[in-house]
């Protein structure tokens, strides 16, 4: 797959951000024999995360079932292993988390901020008042 996976980057912070999860989602196969996750499940959060970063409407009550059957699978395959916290609000709370959204949550990312992040720099460098102390 090429990632690198907790490996820190200067100035970033770590390597883990939405370009890293899209490779490892992209290929389940490879995820799956890498990581020791059902294919199965990992096909299944994909589609979860994709579902709700999408700026769709979306039938609250398919996503709800789809979400609960994925916990199910989890929960039959990993009893052994402790959910954790973000996964359990996805997969349990994800229906309310969409029907109680305003607008859905892939409208109101940060992408769009961070697209504009060269304006806003171009913006401070030549549209500012710029005078010397002497």
């Amino acid at each position: 797959m090429g990632l690198l996976v907790d490996a820190p980057k200067p100035g970033f912070g770590i390597s883990n951000d939405g370009n890293t999860a899209r490779v490892f989602f992209r290929n389940p196969e490879i995820a799956s024999s890498i990581t020791g996750i059902d294919e199965i499940l990992v096909r299944k959060l994909h589609v979860e995360l994709t579902t709700i970063t999408c700026g769709h409407e979306i039938d609250t009550q398919k996503f709800k079932e789809f979400c609960l059957t994925t916990a199910e699978l989890y929960v039959a395959l990993y009893l052994w292993y402790y959910m954790p916290r973000s996964l359990h609000k996805v997969l349990i709370h994800g229906g309310l988390l969409v029907n109680y959204s305003i607008l859905p949550i892939g409208q109101i990312s940060e992408e769009e901020i961070e697209a504009r992040n060269k304006d806003s720099k171009y913006f401070r460098e030549h549209h500012t008042r710029k005078f010397n102390r002497k």
